[in-house]
């Protein structure tokens, strides 16, 4: 499917707390209880598809090891082989992981293999499970997958070493250039989620840089006087100016008098406030600025999100209006994005950017109304909106048909 290219996409949200919050968003359907859960699969077409039920999943009546072998054979084994090899009857590009030699890219305890069977790997074929197998199911077949592979030998981290486990953490400190040539970011921030994703984020401009999937971070600051950076673990799967081009908050200010609708757009100054450790999220909250003046509060909180075979993670922001200015806020980008009319709908823009290997980025944005003119309000209720980045598969008519039966 051809997708041609478009100006830069520009999602105008108003902040003047006048629009009805709304977080949007779909989810996968749920499997009716004790029916068997699905792996999607990629063909040689680059389209995805459901293989054939193989049998009812696990009930109550069933030892762990005999529910994860079952969840393994009808969710696992047709991209990942009977035997745990790799050598499944779904054949890929990049052949699927092989567990009987043992290695992860993203860990092997049974936590980190729990969090990405949850979540899915982004940038490929794996989806989430989180929606269609219980945790008992999904911690039944993590042990499985373990018990395919070569014995383990216990690692006990360094006593730098920091472990996301029951709760979201958050370290700020330098971290290294992301990529050879880069500069590095003197002042970061990065956020681990309990779904095994962590975001890196610029204090400076409260930038997000990327997103990492794997084990959190090693706080090499504490030796040496805290002169060293710190050493984010996960592998990086997505670098945002990569597809975004230039990303970054503007402000339509309406009450001036402008030629024209882009001589009253202008660049947000974006200034960290705060941190904030929820149960299962954490909250990245800063302040927006026009000139000298704060004009509004963001909260923000990512998460691992996987709709239809595709995977990424969803941003989700509150803000706020401060002050009497009548203003819109956006999140705007100069990638070169090209609409997608068939998942759009009220609330809800969709926009999709192709690489030049043909796979797809698609970026929806819910909760928003393009172009709204509102006046400042006492409402302490925040307008809330979501940006959904889904990547890693080929736009297909079939895949982009899968992603619009999930929403």
């Amino acid at each position: 499917m051809a997708i041609a290219d478009s100006s830069s996409l520009r999602v105008f949200l108003s902040a003047a707390l006048c629009l009805v919050a709304s977080c949007g968003g779909g989810e996968e359907p749920k499997p009716a209880p004790g029916a068997g859960s699905e792996a999607l699969v990629e063909n040689e077409a680059g389209e995805i598809s459901k293989p054939a039920a193989s049998g009812a999943l696990a009930d109550g009546s069933q030892s762990p090891a005999e529910m994860g072998a079952q969840v393994f054979a009808a969710a696992c084994a047709l991209c990942h082989g009977a035997t745990g090899d790799g050598n499944g009857l779904a054949k890929f590009d990049k052949p699927a992981r092989s567990f009987v030699d043992g290695g992860f890219s993203f860990g092997n305890t049974p936590e980190a293999l729990y969090r990405t069977v949850s979540s899915g790997i982004g940038g490929t074929p794996m989806p989430g499970f989180k929606d269609s197998l219980t945790e008992q199911e999904r911690r039944a077949v993590v042990d499985h997958v373990i018990s395919l592979g070569p014995e383990r030998v216990a690692v006990v981290p360094g006593a730098t070493v920091m472990t996301v486990t029951d709760k979201p953490l958050v370290v700020r400190g330098s971290f290294p250039p992301l990529r050879e040539g880069d500069e590095m970011t003197p002042r970061g921030l990065l956020v681990g989620g309990l779904d095994g994703l962590s975001f890196q984020y610029d204090r400076e401009d409260m930038r997000l840089l990327a997103v990492r999937q794997g084990e959190f971070v090693d706080r090499r600051d504490w030796e040496n006087r805290g002169g060293d950076t710190l050493e984010p673990l996960g592998e990086v799967v997505f670098t945002m100016d990569d597809v975004f081009g230039e990303l970054g908050w503007t402000i339509l200010n309406w009450d001036v008098e402008p030629s024209s609708e882009e001589a009253a757009l202008s660049v947000a100054r974006a200034e960290f406030a705060a941190t904030q450790i929820r149960t299962d999220s954490a909250i990245v909250e800063y302040d927006l600025y026009h000139g000298a003046e704060r004009v509004a509060t963001v909260q923000e909180h990512v998460e691992a999100l996987s709709l239809g075979g595709w995977t990424g993670f969803r941003r989700t922001f509150d803000a706020w209006a401060v002050g009497e200015a009548d203003i819109h806020v956006a999140l705007f980008a100069d990638g070169s994005f090209s609409d997608l009319p068939d998942l759009s709908s009220s609330g809800r823009d969709a926009q999709i950017m192709e690489d030049e290997r043909g796979f797809g980025t698609v970026w929806m944005t819910q909760g928003t109304l393009n172009g709204f003119v509102a006046a400042p309000t006492s409402d302490t209720v925040p307008v809330r909106w979501t940006h959904d980045v889904l990547y890693g598969l080929k736009p297909t008519e079939a895949n982009l048909a899968a992603l619009k039966e999930a929403l």
